[in-house]
């Protein structure tokens, strides 16, 4: 099976400049079938800065920049600030990616999925550790019994 290409690339946000969102970014900045279009912080200087490296738009109000037409938005906030705005851009259709943890209370991770699942718009968390080169090799060595 091939992989379609969608006829125009997937419009990204990323809410959080930090360490996290900046990940985020060089990853979409790798996919041709995704553009980055705004970034987001309450450090505008720190949004300006991420966004002017990939052609995007720097907000320092989440609110605003979930109007903004966008199909996802990368969540890289504080864990107990992920509520609001996974709720905001699902009532907006805009599907959304998590960083780990999805939330600090069990209550706020169902309000999450709900709001999600309710509007019909996907949900996945971020969680790349499988991928760091020591978990790797602790795998494969699970694999082989060798530990």
């Amino acid at each position: 099976m091939v992989a379609k290409t969608n006829p125009q690339p997937l419009r990204v946000g990323i809410l959080g400049a930090g360490q996290a969102g900046e990940r985020n970014a060089v990853g979409f900045a790798h996919s041709a079938d995704c553009q980055l279009r705004a970034v987001c912080d309450i450090d505008v200087a720190k949004a300006r800065a991420l966004a002017e490296r990939f052609g995007a738009a720097a907000f320092d109000d989440w609110e605003t920049m979930v109007d903004q037409p966008l199909d996802i938005l990368v969540v890289a906030l504080p864990h107990a600030l992920h509520v609001a705005p996974a709720r905001a851009a699902a009532a907006q259709g805009i599907h959304v990616l998590m960083e780990k943890p999805l939330a600090t209370t069990l209550k706020d991770a169902h309000t999450i999925i709900d709001a999600c699942k309710d509007a019909g718009v996907l949900l996945t968390i971020s969680f790349v550790h499988r991928f760091r080169e020591e978990v790797k090799q602790a795998k494969s060595w699970l694999d082989t019994d060798k530990l």
